[in-house]
């Protein structure tokens, strides 16, 4: 995604990223932990609900790591992401 936007749009990449980590964690996590003990629906209502709750957290923290981003990026003096591959020691592209 950074690629396609050049790089921009870090709040879209960053929910967009939130969203569909937590949901795979939490798909994994509550198949596992609970998926013999409660009906198959309410499994699929927690896996819901709780992706929603995780983002919204990370709706909430947004700003302070959008703000720790830009800082870092200042401090370190590069804003880089890879547009093609590149070719490692051995000269393979990886």
């Amino acid at each position: 995604m950074k690629v396609w936007s050049k790089g921009k749009n870090f709040a879209l990449r960053a929910m967009v990223s939130t969203a569909v980590a937590e949901f795979l964690h939490t798909l994994v996590f509550v198949t596992i932990a609970f998926g013999n003990t409660m009906p198959f629906t309410f499994l699929i209502q927690v896996i819901i609900n709780a992706t929603i709750l995780k983002t919204l957290i990370e709706a909430l923290v947004l700003p302070l790591t959008m703000y720790l981003c830009k800082k870092l990026k200042k401090l370190e003096g590069i804003d880089y992401y890879d547009a093609k591959p590149k070719e490692s020691l051995a000269g393979s592209v990886s």
